[in-house]
């Protein structure tokens, strides 16, 4: 009854998203309000219902009710509850299950509570959400039905996959899946822009929380990931290239270009086509993970299902989402206005040049991933990895490190690297003293040589922002921005340490015999069988002593589960602040001893792994700036929602006390004494009162004029009105900038550029008692700069970020050329905004549709088209021991060791040789060690190994006919950046 429960509830969530669909595109025409009034209903019944449906799946795998097919496939009577909860979603129906109820509870919360958009542009992203969750909805209904009874039920279960019985399962897959349905958000909202042609600062700070909402879940998803893979894989590495790995990192390198760009629309209506195509874009990458992980075109630990009719559906799925969306942001290119300018030299140019190599590093991914899959097709098989992705994403990740420890220092709008020479120059010595401290005294590769020295770079630039400023008063945005490039640094340092000073240890140890890996010691007290709750294990007891140090305790087992029949390996890690040791327990290795008999022996595989434990360090910092930035920017918008808030009840107060021939709004109160005093009736109103619909100037013809009204009432009434609003943050930014541009004599207006030379500008006038009268803190701090001018002649007086904003102009003056004079920004001209310029990628012409979205949208049709028919293959080899003895020459060793990490085991496909436990692995470095030992050269064996099992063995492809499109790209996205940024550059001359 339950599982029919749930059934109904699916089918009515997909009956109430395709009316929410129709109702919602009806409502966007003339006549449609009608309908429009049932998407926001809708949406929350919507809600409820996947609520309920993924609630009765939740319950069905809590009481192992094996009469579902899906429960009985994956799960156990004897499995423990924990794993029987995460089970629900550690499979391929339950896991689609919950992002269809995630999206729907994201887009009830949008019906709920978002009132800040216009009613068309809210409407058509509740469409857009549900024509998404509409394709997800068959795809369950049609092709992966969760509740499917089973008959005759079985008596235990088949049980869960032993990898996925630990609790990375429970934190995992559902913060993916969040980060995935808050990017499905950000398109919905960039299509319902598109729509209605509102790509607006406002639509920017809406979707704002929800992009930076989806960054953060996919930190956690990412991080927690690698760790989960660290210790439960047994391979000792945290980052594999693994395609289903690219296709969580794809959508996270999109997330945070988009995140950056919608702060910069947000914050100076700049960016605008950046903003849209990237919401688009990081949907996609989405779509295309689901698709690379549900397909069964890859062979991979991490893969859900290897049914081709499901990879299909999905196909289908992707290319009507992401080619439609393209399509339409080709047909509305020419309506998006590229927003306000900004030079070169200011944060916005900052995030610009972050934004291509963002981008240019997603290319290379996407390209890494899918050209495999692509050749394969045509029967030609290449392996791409490590030696690939590293030195080809450090030729753009590394000038995107340097313009992130620049970037913060900047101002907006336009600014000066003089300005900023002294705090460049203190980071700049900090780097260099770390690159020749490394080098000297390691002398480790050039590649994690240079990320220790941008990591240091970018940690000490991280908080450079924060110098001389309260730190109690600052925003928590400010906060959240600082600790997420620092954790960046702390992440970078520790990837860096780990490959330059990771040592391993192979060893075949008796009971009592010790080996040593790095600074520790690890002796074999003793190797004991135990049980768990469906497993059985052989554990390890071993002492690991740090230097002199007391042992400690550490316990690998090798684990055996009979439901389903799996071996998996436990590692023991010990960790310190410097690092970890890791601690594998293989299988038992009988070795002739030297006295005749058979010795039982245990193969132990130990690695120091310096500071390792600082990639997930960096993780969790880079999740919480972003925790912190997203309270930081949820407080703003409630406080000025609040502020408006309080202005529209005073207007319907005053309304309704109504009583006279003209209205509050309209009737120019009497003159009033203090900081109420009325404008001039030829200025415009309030922005409170522009808000609530009113209008400014001198009285006019008024709807109420039957009624009667006391002036004085109507002027009390507009000073609460001034007064209320006096407080909203955008007010007292705006006053403040206004306040600045005009005592400062700041030649920078607002908005627009200055057509007056800057010779020709005249001089600021002196301060003058008026409105804004001096306050005695003023005063004091005017009189301290002055006290202060002549110690320092020629510079001034005051750090930046000390001036106040209503001081006189005589910095301004004194930073103006010899001979030159200073204009206010009254006396400033004002270019007026084009509203008609192309997006940013418009090189020819100017037009709705360029070659280059022709291109782009012909390059992804090819795409989906040559992955639909992909041909998948494995090369069998009978099985070989285990390989578990190193070199006794340390060279050689080290030259074995970095020849098999560019080897792809031929079993499991997804890892090197270095990292595999299986059986072909395992004889492939017997081979190679065998090889080398003799003396041959490691080239040499590599050129016999592809020999022997053909080129797709190698991770590092060699230029040929067949791969040339992989060393071609890096230079054509090279030459892309370099475009789109010298155009820039261009548009603001």
């Amino acid at each position: 009854m339950i599982a029919e429960l749930g059934l109904a509830a699916l089918w009515l969530a997909a009956a109430l998203a395709a009316l929410q669909l129709f109702a919602g595109f009806v409502g966007l025409r003339e006549g449609g309000e009608a309908l429009s009034a049932i998407v926001r209903p809708a949406a929350a019944v919507q809600a409820l219902l996947c609520a309920v449906s993924f609630g009765a799946l939740l319950w069905l795998f809590l009481v192992t009710d094996l009469s579902v097919a899906l429960v009985a496939q994956n799960s156990h009577i004897d499995k423990p509850l924990v794993f029987k909860f995460a089970g629900t979603w550690g499979n391929h129906e339950g896991s689609m299950l919950l992002w269809v109820t995630v999206m729907a509870l994201a887009g009830g919360l949008i019906a709920a509570v978002e009132r800040r958009l216009p009613e068309r542009t809210t409407l058509a992203t509740l469409a857009a959400q549900a024509f998404v969750s509409l394709g997800f909805y068959a795809f369950l209904l049609l092709a992966s039905n969760p509740f499917a009874r089973l008959f005759p039920a079985p008596a235990e279960g088949a049980g869960l996959n032993p990898l996925l019985q630990d609790i990375g399962q429970v934190m995992h897959p559902p913060t993916l899946y969040l980060g995935y349905v808050g990017l499905s958000v950000a398109f919905s909202f960039a299509v319902g822009a598109l729509l209605t042609r509102q790509v607006t600062p406002e639509f920017a700070r809406v979707m704002r929380p929800w992009v930076l909402g989806a960054w953060l879940f996919l930190t956690l998803g990412i991080t927690a990931g690698s760790y989960w893979a660290y210790y439960e894989l047994g391979w000792g590495g945290w980052w594999f290239w693994d395609p289903v790995e690219n296709a969580a990192l794809m959508p996270w390198l999109a997330a945070t270009a988009l995140l950056h760009s919608a702060s910069v629309l947000a914050s100076r209506d700049a960016l605008r086509a950046w903003t849209i195509l990237l919401g688009v874009v990081a949907f996609s990458m989405s779509m295309v993970g689901t698709f690379l992980v549900r397909s069964g075109i890859l062979t991979s630990v991490h893969a859900f299902a290897v049914d081709p009719e499901r990879g299909a559906f999905i196909l289908v799925l992707l290319a009507i989402y992401i080619g439609g969306a393209l399509t339409l942001f080709a047909v509305r290119a020419g309506t998006v206005a590229e927003g306000e300018r900004f030079s070169a030299v200011s944060r916005e140019g900052a995030l610009v040049v972050n934004n291509v190599a963002l981008s240019a590093i997603l290319g290379i991914v996407l390209l890494g991933t899918l050209y495999p899959l692509l050749t394969e097709a045509f029967d030609v098989r290449v392996s791409v990895g490590p030696p690939y992705f590293n030195p080809v994403g450090a030729i753009f990740f590394l000038p995107m490190l340097l313009v992130l420890a620049v970037g913060p220092l900047l101002r907006w709008r336009r600014d000066s690297l003089a300005r900023v020479t002294r705090p460049l120059v203190a980071v700049a010595v900090i780097s260099v003293a770390v690159l020749l401290g490394v080098w000297l005294v390691a002398g480790i590769a050039l590649l994690p040589l240079l990320g220790m020295t941008m990591a240091a770079a970018v940690g000490a630039a991280s908080f450079l922002p924060l110098a001389g400023r309260s730190l109690r008063r600052l925003p928590l945005a400010v906060w959240g921005m600082a600790i997420a490039h620092f954790g960046v640094a702390v992440a970078l340092f520790g990837m860096a340490a780990d490959t330059a000073f990771t040592q391993e240890r192979l060893v075949a140890a008796r009971v009592g015999d010790s080996a040593s890996v790095g600074p520790w010691t690890v002796e074999l007290d003793a190797v004991e069988p135990v049980a768990g709750p469906n497993w059985t294990a052989m554990r390890a007891q071993l002492q690991a002593r740090y230097r002199e140090g007391s042992p400690t305790l550490v316990q690998p087992e090798a684990r055996s589960f009979w439901s389903p029949p799996t071996q998996t390996t436990e590692a023991a890690l010990l960790t310190r602040w410097n690092g970890q040791l890791y601690a594998v327990l293989g299988g038992e290795a009988p070795v002739e001893g030297a006295d005749g008999p058979a010795a039982e022996r245990w193969q132990l595989r130990l690695w120091w792994k310096p500071f390792v434990n600082w990639i997930w360090y960096g993780g969790v910092l880079i999740a919480l700036g972003g925790l912190l930035s997203l309270f930081g920017r949820v407080g703003t918008d409630l406080r000025r929602r609040s502020a408006k808030t309080k202005v529209a009840a005073l207007l319907v107060g005053a309304g309704g006390a109504c009583g006279g021939a003209v209205c509050a709004v309209c009737l120019p109160a009497p003159p009033a004494q203090g900081r109420f005093r009325r404008k001039r009736d030829d200025r415009p109103a309030d922005p409170g009162v522009r808000a609530a619909g009113g209008g400014g100037g001198p009285a006019g013809p008024c709807q109420h004029r039957s009624r009667r009204w006391d002036a004085q009432a109507a002027q009390r009434v507009r000073q609460l009105v001034r007064a209320v609003h006096r407080r909203s943050p955008a007010t007292r930014r705006a006053r403040t900038r206004w306040r600045h541009d005009r005592w400062r004599g700041d030649p920078r207006p607002a908005r627009g550029r200055c057509r007056v030379p800057r010779t020709q500008r005249q001089p600021v006038q002196p301060h003058r008692p008026g409105r804004y009268q001096r306050s005695a803190a003023l005063a004091r701090l005017v009189g301290r700069a002055r006290n202060l001018r002549g110690r320092w002649p020629g510079r001034d007086p005051l750090p930046a970020h000390r001036r106040h904003p209503r001081g006189p102009g005589a910095a301004a003056a004194r930073r103006a050329p010899e001979g030159g004079r200073v204009m206010s920004r009254t006396a400033c001209l004002r270019q007026p905004r084009e509203s008609g310029d192309p997006a940013w990628f418009g090189f020819w012409r100017k037009g709705s549709w360029t070659p280059a979205v022709a291109g782009m949208t012909m390059w992804v049709w090819a795409v989906l088209a040559a992955l639909a028919t992909p041909v998948v293959a494995q090369d069998s080899l009978p099985p070989a021991p285990y390989a578990y003895r190193q070199l006794d020459d340390p060279e050689r060793e080290a030259k074995a060791q970095a020849l098999m990490e560019t080897l792809r085991c031929l079993k499991c496909q997804s890892q090197s040789i270095a990292d595999s436990d299986a059986p072909m692995a395992g004889d492939m470095r017997h081979q190679v060690r065998e090889r080398i030992g003799a003396g041959e050269d490691p080239e040499a064996v590599r050129a016999w190994l592809v020999e022997r099992y053909g080129d797709y063995v190698s991770y590092r492809p060699e230029m040929s006919r067949t791969t040339w499109p992989l060393f071609a790209a890096p230079l054509l996205l090279l030459a892309f950046a370099g475009a789109v940024i010298a155009r820039r550059l261009k548009a603001r001359r």
